[in-house]
């Protein structure tokens, strides 16, 4: 009976000690000092800069500059006892948990603005205990550290508002074209009430209309307005006039937000300065060119990516054509290969006894795989040489029947086994590979063929070079020596055969895939298409370009050729005022085909 008196005065203990430490740890943390909006500074690598909070040109918003009856709506909406509580609503959070158990599912929410808030300046967007419990500590903190017209005005001026928006001024100049101030009863009211789903509910959306009509009746049944007031906001849904700007920053800021968390450092935390691989006047040239060649009502989206061979550094991504669309197509889009897998397989080949001048049959051919059965492949033009063909031909018309059986001579775990190097592990052995049957991002795509533009190192793609706070570096990125995924001369070598889309004299059962798009500059090239997309890879030693065309509903309505004349304009424009240089080729023996038709030479090729 001793023990089990111990053992509950023990846990009696435990459970006042617990509760008394933690205490005593938020009222004697030091006051938390919130710092103004708009101090994050991006430094860009050709030495512009931008300020920004997490979004472009942050304006900081005071809180008297808002009509108090505007204010009433926005914690009726969100926290109805933010007055009352001391950063967290027991009573709020209890009816919470009941609702969801109810319902078996998440239908309400128990954050109080002052967590909000927390979870804003000092935390991510985690479900887990751990966060939780460190935004109750914060949300305690912040209200001994500030009175709630201080906590009500730290608030609007970071809270996420879609778009990459930040702050109700900023919200409300990009959704309605016009300074917080001046928003009316409706508009303002449409934008707090987004702000439980801001990417599902921002003004012009779908669910747009009846998130607020629903709002409006919260408010109304809540008693923050009357059945009069009720009734002229039903009648008055407001109409977005979206404030079009120009968003070349927007992806950088999008990839310097995922770099910082992934080196553990919250990008919500302001007071930063951010030293960026991304060079703003390439983004924004980049941007102009897309405009320019782009038809504005077509259906197809795109992913442009440039990266610095030597290092892997990113020196610009852009992930839609859109400037409404926040999906960054770049990184968290995926697409298959198609043919600009076949420079993986012919590396391999190459390192395996292959040379430029290996020759196999391209014909119509049924091919038998054992636990498979017939396996048919057909060129895309429906044309084939009927003869045998070498490896710089098939690159330059992108022959299907070669890369099968070069993928069959070689194994079907070719490819997968080449990734797996680069820590990409969920590609499966399979005979289709060789012809581009897998899916990666566009980005990952552009580091391989990067990998080929540094002479066989791969470095994996990075946009941040350092961080600062508060005059002190609190991430430098580090260089390392990369990793040896190809051979430096086989590298080399496929370097000169991806001229050959362009080579005009290997024109012969079908033409070269670049013929018509030459670029001033030498850049290896390789191109890959499915059903309804098309990509378009190639570099030099300055610079590895990645182009990405597509619907996102996978029509077949997009313009085939928009890739191609993206390339062709980009890489122009990334060598203006520079040399035309391309690979040396140390022990390695120059040669040049010719048509037999037309007797015309060939480029320069290696081996």
């Amino acid at each position: 009976m001793k023990i089990i008196k111990k053992i509950i005065l023990s846990l009696l203990l435990l459970i006042f000690l617990i509760p008394s430490i933690n205490y005593a740890y938020i009222f004697l943390s030091p006051k938390i000092k919130i710092w103004h909006p708009g101090e994050t500074i991006i430094q860009y690598s050709n030495s512009e800069y931008e300020v920004f909070h997490n979004s472009k040109n942050s304006k900081y918003l005071n809180l008297e500059e808002i009509d108090s009856q505007k204010i009433k709506y926005l914690i009726g909406l969100e926290d109805q006892n933010f007055y009352n509580h001391h950063g967290v609503d027991y009573k709020r959070v209890t009816k919470s948990l009941i609702d969801n158990v109810s319902s078996q599912k998440i239908v309400s929410g128990g954050s109080t603005i002052t967590q909000q808030l927390a979870r804003i300046l000092f935390l991510d967007n985690s479900k887990t205990i751990a966060r939780k419990y460190k935004e109750y500590n914060y949300a305690k903190r912040l209200e001994n550290s500030l009175t709630k017209n201080q906590i009500l005005e730290a608030y609007i001026n970071n809270v996420f508002f879609g778009k990459n928006l930040y702050g109700l001024e900023e919200a409300s100049e990009y959704y309605y074209s016009k300074e917080a101030k001046y928003l009316n009863d409706s508009e303002i009211i449409s934008l707090f009430a987004m702000l439980k789903s801001p990417n599902t509910f921002y003004p012009g959306s779908d669910k747009f209309k009846d998130n607020y009509l629903n709002s409006i009746y919260y408010l109304y049944d809540r008693n923050i307005i009357e059945i009069d007031k009720y009734y002229e906001l039903y009648r008055n849904i407001p109409i977005p006039v979206i404030n079009e700007t120009d968003d070349s920053s927007f992806y950088s800021i999008d990839i310097l937000n995922r770099e910082a968390q992934s080196k553990n450092i919250s990008p919500k935390l302001i007071g930063k300065t951010i030293n960026t691989t991304i060079n703003l006047s390439i983004q924004k040239k980049i941007k102009e060119i897309i405009n320019q060649t782009k038809d504005i009502s077509s259906k197809e989206n795109l992913a442009v990516i440039v990266l610095e061979p030597s290092s892997g550094a990113c020196l610009s991504l852009i992930g839609s054509s859109n400037n409404n669309d926040s999906f960054n197509r770049a990184i968290d889009g995926v697409t298959q290969l198609g043919s600009t897998a076949k420079p993986l397989l012919y590396l391999s080949a190459l390192e395996n006894g292959f040379t430029p001048l290996t020759s196999l049959k391209s014909a119509p051919t049924v091919f038998y795989i054992e636990n498979v059965g017939e396996y048919a492949p057909q060129n895309a033009t429906g044309k084939y040489a009927n003869k045998n063909i070498n490896m710089i031909e098939a690159i330059s018309v992108s022959d299907n029947i070669y890369a099968t059986k070069t993928n069959l001579l070689l194994g079907s775990n070719t490819i997968s086994d080449k990734l797996k190097i680069i820590g990409i592990n969920d590609v499966n052995d399979n005979v289709t590979n060789g012809l581009g049957s897998f899916s990666l991002s566009p980005l990952t795509i552009t580091s391989i063929y990067n990998t080929i533009a540094n002479r066989g190192i791969y470095h994996k793609p990075y946009f941040v070079k350092s961080i600062e706070e508060n005059n002190k570096k609190i991430y430098i990125h580090k260089n390392d020596s990369g990793v040896r995924l190809f051979e430096k001369q086989k590298s080399i070598i496929m370097s000169y055969m991806l001229l050959s889309p362009y080579d005009k004299a290997l024109t012969t059962y079908t033409t070269p895939t670049m013929i018509n798009y030459v670029p001033n500059y030498r850049f290896a090239v390789k191109t890959g298409s499915t059903d309804s997309s098309s990509l378009v890879m190639g570099f030099n030693p300055n610079f590895t370009i990645g182009i990405y065309v597509g619907t996102d509903d996978n029509s077949q309505e997009y313009d085939k050729t928009l890739a191609k004349k993206l390339f062709v304009k980009i890489a122009n424009m990334l060598m203006e005022n520079k040399k035309d240089v391309f690979y040396e080729t140390p022990n390695l023996k120059a040669f040049t085909l010719t048509n037999i038709e037309t007797g015309e030479k060939s480029f320069t090729y290696y081996r």
